[in-house]
């Protein structure tokens, strides 16, 4: 079974996490697929640029400025 999980915000930056999804993958035998999230770095970025990071219900509110500092490559 492949699972993939997704960490984003603060959590990924919890020192036991690595410990924890390694335990629990090799516990069922999973293989394990990471995506991390870079909610807090697209935050300072988008405030240091004078922008502001707004969210609806715990999401963001992803504009085009927001796409524009996560996909630097479009």
């Amino acid at each position: 079974m492949i699972r993939v999980v997704k960490i984003g915000g603060r959590p990924q930056g919890d020192p036991r996490l690595p410990a924890i999804i390694a335990e629990r993958s090799a516990r069922d035998g999973s293989k394990l697929v990471l995506v991390h999230g870079g909610g807090d770095e697209i935050s300072a970025l988008q405030s240091a640029l004078g922008g502001s990071t707004d969210f609806v219900g715990g999401r963001r509110v992803t504009t085009e400025i927001v796409v524009e500092i996560a996909r630097p490559d479009r």
